[in-house]
């Protein structure tokens, strides 16, 4: 018993050290949890305060896209409204859209687009000037939304003994127009009209028949042009991007090749059937289309023809764009003619089946056979039937306004901008 009360002491001893080591454990856990806890909603409140910057740095940037068109190449445009966030904007063309990139220099975030006109939900389904001459309808047309066309309106008319079968002539409203046609945007002719001459490409150009099969080049890069002295033949290329192709001939564009926002610049250019991709195409003579093709948005055919190199007037010659059966087309088609004296020829020929989801602008004639949602500017519309021509009329055309509220297009002198497609 003598040992008991040292072996009770050594006990309570050890009991004593064992708390207090257990209460040293529980405070420096507490301790640690609670700075895990002010460390998580710090970095929380950062994450949130980051996520918040570059989202509000993203919805700035974008909001250069949404600008008049006149302030286009009033570049580099320095937005200070904040003085956290200085924003840089640079606008240029590529092809018919401009093309624009704009930089926070806080965050360092950058966005590279196209935009286009927008429209809306106003724009006509056919602008036709007063040219003093009424649009006959013919057949089965079918035209759904507003026309602004002469003061002698639409009319009922009759061709190799068929009539207009439609009980009205048109689901919209008859405006009155002007006497030309929408003013285009000065500086896109401007670019237009650079962008088809020969010298551009003559010194800076590569040989595309040695550069590869498949080529990207992005757009936050110098723009790569790719040529050749002879005719060129795209099929079983792949280009992607920053890329304009040029041959002072013809260029060739097979079923196998992959186009995607590049350009073709050429004096004629021919689509075989069934090509698919997204492409703008720029020609001083003849655009031709095959079959069963599918333009992707924001795709562009355009003829530019001066009035030097006019083609002579021939009822009997191929249109200047010519689109081929069940073809799908979304983007722009544009034919621009410096010549004053009065068409009979079908300028631009949107042939049956064929579908168009976009604008088609032309100063001079359309042959509409197919369908078309979205706008048509023209002067006036050509129908060749059983060897004669008829002026000014629709046989079996099918015209709508019904277009994607989200569509970005010609870019007109007053108009403003919306995104077309973003690039980078």
């Amino acid at each position: 018993m003598i040992f008991l009360p040292r072996i009770l002491n050594h006990f309570y001893t050890r009991l004593k050290s064992g708390a207090l080591q257990f209460v040293v454990f529980s405070g420096v856990l507490v301790s640690v949890l609670l700075f895990g806890a002010i460390l998580l909603v710090y970095t929380q409140n950062l994450f949130d305060a980051k996520s918040d910057r570059l989202v509000s740095s993203l919805l700035k940037m974008e909001q250069a896209f949404f600008i008049p068109a006149e302030t286009l190449n009033k570049a580099p445009l320095e937005d200070k409204s904040s003085a956290s966030h200085p924003y840089e904007t640079h606008s240029d063309w590529w092809g018919l859209f401009p093309l624009i990139s704009t930089k926070d220099s806080i965050t360092g975030l950058s966005k590279i687009g196209l935009a286009g006109g927008y429209f809306g939900s106003k724009a006509p389904a056919i602008y036709q000037p007063d040219l003093n001459q009424r649009l006959i309808l013919v057949g089965n047309t079918h035209i759904d939304g507003d026309v602004s066309v002469s003061s002698q309106g639409l009319q009922r008319g009759n061709i190799g003994g068929v009539s207009f079968y439609s009980p009205q002539l048109l689901k919209g409203e008859i405006l009155s127009s002007l006497k030309t046609l929408p003013d285009l945007h000065p500086q896109l002719l401007d670019h237009l009209k650079v962008l088809l001459k020969v010298d551009k490409y003559s010194f800076s150009a590569e040989n595309i028949y040695t550069v590869g099969k498949q080529i990207t080049h992005t757009f936050n890069s110098e723009t790569r042009f790719l040529s050749h002295s002879e005719a060129i033949d795209l099929s079983g290329l792949k280009l992607t991007g920053n890329l304009v192709i040029y041959s002072p001939i013809r260029i060739i564009v097979g079923a196998d090749t992959q186009l995607t926002d590049v350009i073709l610049v050429a004096p004629e250019v021919t689509f075989f059937d069934r090509f698919v991709g997204s492409v703008q195409v720029f020609a001083s003579k003849k655009i031709t289309v095959g079959t069963h093709n599918l333009f992707k948005y924001p795709s562009v055919l355009a003829v530019v023809t001066a009035s030097e190199t006019a083609p002579v007037e021939n009822l009997n010659t191929e249109s200047e764009i010519s689109l081929g059966a069940f073809t799908d087309f979304n983007g722009v088609i544009l034919y621009l003619n410096e010549t004053v004296e009065e068409s009979f020829s079908a300028n631009v020929l949107i042939a049956e089946g064929v579908a168009v989801k976009g604008q088609v602008y032309c100063n001079k004639n359309i042959e509409l056979q197919g369908a078309i949602s979205g706008s048509v500017y023209t002067n006036g519309f050509i129908v060749r039937k059983n060897g004669y021509v008829y002026k000014n009329h629709l046989l079996d055309a099918r015209v709508d306004n019904r277009l994607d509220s989200l569509f970005s297009g010609l870019v007109f002198r007053e108009n403003r901008l919306s995104p077309a497609k973003w690039l980078y």
